[in-house]
């Protein structure tokens, strides 16, 4: 993909023979993969809150912004926002022990490759 279509909304034709053409309103916008590489804390408790921060490959801040991008805790989801070069999202509560992690925009449109796993754990209980 050449650096002067990436983020650029393009016009779209198609034909079946290269010669007749349908255009369309509809707008395509290029843009170059991403993938999740890690993730951190990868644990954290069953009550959520913990704050990730999830390191990624090729996600500028206005591909972030645009594509309205969440994490997914297998079916659940928390906003993802850029700090800096990383991701932060907030775990969700969840009763499993384990979840896959994952990126994807809010319309599942863009998906980032990779999944890293989190695990939740109870909160330890102390008695005399």
């Amino acid at each position: 993909l050449p650096p002067s279509l990436a983020l650029q909304n393009m016009s779209i034709s198609v034909s079946n023979n290269g010669v007749d053409f349908s255009f369309s309103t509809s707008r395509f916008a290029f843009l170059p993969p991403a993938t999740l590489l890690a993730l951190s804390p990868s644990s954290g408790p069953v009550s959520g809150g913990t704050t990730l921060t999830l390191s990624t490959s090729s996600l500028s801040a206005e591909m972030v912004m645009r594509l309205n991008l969440r994490c997914f805790f297998d079916e659940a989801s928390s906003q993802a926002t850029r700090q800096g070069d990383v991701l932060t999202c907030m775990a969700p509560a969840l009763s499993r022990r384990t979840a896959r992690v994952s990126v994807a925009s809010e319309d599942n449109s863009y998906v980032l490759a990779g999944s890293l796993l989190y695990k939740f754990a109870e909160a330890a209980t102390i008695t005399r």
